[in-house]
């Protein structure tokens, strides 16, 4: 056992952010100094000078690990092998272009050790555009409350979990977004608290809006179902009210001789709702997509 236990893991996924590391990592450290800490740096496929910069930042600071992948998986991978190689009792995650000040982490701790299992940083005064951040992330925050009974004002900003939890969750695409109403949905003790946010200053927004809209709803229907819903339970429901209409023009087909087109379309109907429940119930509970890293961290 370590003399000198890891108490934070900080994880942090980054694509093309070569400009905002060197004063991450800076502020990073004296953050954390009065404190025994990690620094995980998941390069997810930067095609500029990131992996450059890692490699010299971490050859002489021996708190930065770096882990890289050649392609370009998706946040939500990036933070989960992220997750797999932290040894810390809690587990910060950010992101790396300094709009979540590193300074704020000793308040998140401080509300964290009074036992809860994740403290999720609701972001003041966010310095991003109304209409094409704060509109789509104030919507899913509402909808994700109805849905999940979770209310949080502010999943995405910066989140500090127990380690134990963190480096058990299953993320699949799409689920960095949700890390607050997944653990809560698990059952873990759950809270906000309010965090200061910076307008970015170097890079670009990696997200547009549409796309960004459209995969937040996909995302929250899919925890929807996997969490608060059996889905071959849901949609066999709907295809036994629409097998039984089926008997019943069926039935008026041969008794009054109705027209077998709408008793052919509402079979048609049952049989696609309980092969989307099938496909559905195997999508939900698959296991994560394992990636293979280059890691500058030897992992026991």
């Amino acid at each position: 056992m370590s003399k000198n236990p890891v108490e934070v893991s900080v994880v942090i996924p980054v694509y093309n952010e070569e400009g905002s590391l060197q004063e991450l990592i800076e502020r990073l450290c004296k953050a954390l100094q009065e404190i025994h800490f990690e620094i995980i740096i998941v390069n997810d496929g930067s095609m500029d000078n990131t992996q450059v910069i890692l490699q010299e930042i971490s050859a002489k600071n021996p708190k930065v690990h770096y882990l890289f992948s050649a392609q370009n998986m998706g946040q939500s991978q990036a933070l989960y092998y992220g997750f797999q190689c932290t040894q810390g009792k809690y587990v910060v995650m950010m992101d790396g272009d300094l709009q979540n000040p590193p300074e704020d982490i000793s308040a998140l701790l401080s509300k964290a050790v009074e036992g809860y299992d994740l403290v999720s940083g609701e972001r003041n005064k966010r310095k991003d555009s109304f209409i094409l951040r704060k509109l789509p992330s104030m919507f899913a925050n509402w909808l994700i409350s109805r849905m999940m009974g979770c209310k949080f004002k502010d999943m995405g900003g910066i989140n500090c979990l127990n380690g134990t939890i963190a480096r058990r969750l299953f993320l699949k695409q799409g689920h960095h977004r949700l890390i607050p109403a997944i653990v809560h949905c698990l059952g873990g003790r759950t809270t906000e608290i309010p965090v200061s946010h910076a307008p970015r200053t170097t890079g670009v927004s990696k997200y547009g809006f549409w796309a960004r809209s459209q995969e937040v709803i996909l995302d929250i229907i899919m925890l929807w179902l996997t969490y608060k819903v059996k889905p071959l339970y849901f949609f066999g429901k709907v295809s036994l009210m629409f097998l039984v209409g089926s008997i019943i023009l069926f039935l008026g087909k041969w008794l009054f001789g109705w027209h077998e087109v709408f008793a052919m379309l509402t079979a048609v109907a049952a049989i696609l709702f309980i092969l989307s429940g099938i496909i559905c119930e195997f999508i939900c509970n698959r296991k994560p997509h394992y990636i293979h890293y280059h890691s500058s961290k030897k992992l026991d």
